[in-house]
């Protein structure tokens, strides 16, 4: 069976092991694992059908794609063509909008730090008003790129890449200083396959992509019982869910990461992610 493993090309290249890795363990269980480039692809509306092209060829649509770049439009667009996208549109448009998700895990009874919802136009004067030093996030961002630190009401700097950023949408939070760790828990399916504790070297920010240090970790009853809790709400795949570890060692919800990294997992555990991943769409494909 062909398979699409999307990426954008500049994340192509970036990840190129974990792509080759896919086709080669595909290629053992009888899966073609096709690359395609986002930049490469058209999707739309012609002659009164929905359709998919390349370089403006117009493609049959695959059984399914692991959709690795973040267009929740695309991956809704791959399903009305009868496509089973992994992970499904509504995680991709759930994990790709923070207040969307803040709002979400509440109803689970999960504490989630304290937010604000901010338009992109409104940034300035609800920053002016807002206890330092706080967090301001792009509601879309990824990979801790679009995360700020704001210190002072001077921090034009700052400011200005904020406001730099195509996002408009934004998210406000007070900064909780902590040890300055957080704690990605990767789940597949109704399965947690493993978590990893993030230390930051420097700065506030403790992912992998950016220096922070990471290990092992093993969740007691109560925090795997709240990650259950999410994971059995959600329709998920592949994905990291992510918590803050405040002062006192407790676990505050963060985000999820639907384009999750794998890095980290290898380097840590002797969890064959790939492995794991393409066995567990065989079976989701009845395959």
């Amino acid at each position: 069976m062909t398979i699409w493993m999307i990426y954008q090309e500049a994340d192509a290249k970036k990840n190129e092991w974990y792509i080759k890795e896919h086709q080669e363990l595909g290629k053992a269980m009888g899966l073609d694992i096709q690359l395609k480039l986002v930049e490469n692809l058209e999707i739309g509306v012609k002659e009164g059908n929905l359709i998919i092209s390349e370089h403006k060829k117009i493609l049959e649509p695959p059984k399914a794609a692991i959709v690795r770049t973040i267009w929740p439009l695309l991956s809704e667009h791959l399903e009305a063509l009868g496509t089973r996208v992994f992970n499904p549109a509504s995680i991709a448009y759930l994990c790709n909008d923070k207040a969307r998700t803040y709002r979400e895990i509440l109803k689970l009874n999960i504490k989630v730090i304290s937010t604000e919802f901010v338009k992109k136009e409104n940034l300035l004067k609800k920053l002016a008003i807002e206890t330092k030093p706080c967090i301001v996030k792009s509601v879309d961002g990824h990979g801790g790129s679009e995360v700020f630190l704001i210190t002072t009401e001077d921090d034009q700097a700052v400011l200005t890449q904020i406001l730099s950023l195509k996002a408009n949408d934004f998210v406000i939070q007070p900064y909780i200083k902590g040890r300055k760790q957080d704690l990605r828990v990767y789940v597949l399916g109704k399965k947690i396959l493993g978590c990893i504790l993030r230390t930051a070297n420097q700065g506030f920010k403790s992912n992998f992509s950016l220096g922070g240090t990471v290990c092992e970790y093993q969740l007691t009853l109560k925090e795997h019982e709240m990650v259950q809790r999410i994971v059995n709400a959600y329709p998920f795949d592949l994905v990291g869910v992510d918590f803050l570890v405040t002062e006192e060692g407790e676990l505050v919800f963060n985000e999820i990461e639907d384009v999750v990294g794998a890095r980290m997992l290898y380097q840590c555990t002797n969890v064959n992610l790939v492995k794991e991943y393409l066995s567990y769409i065989k079976h989701e494909l009845k395959l």
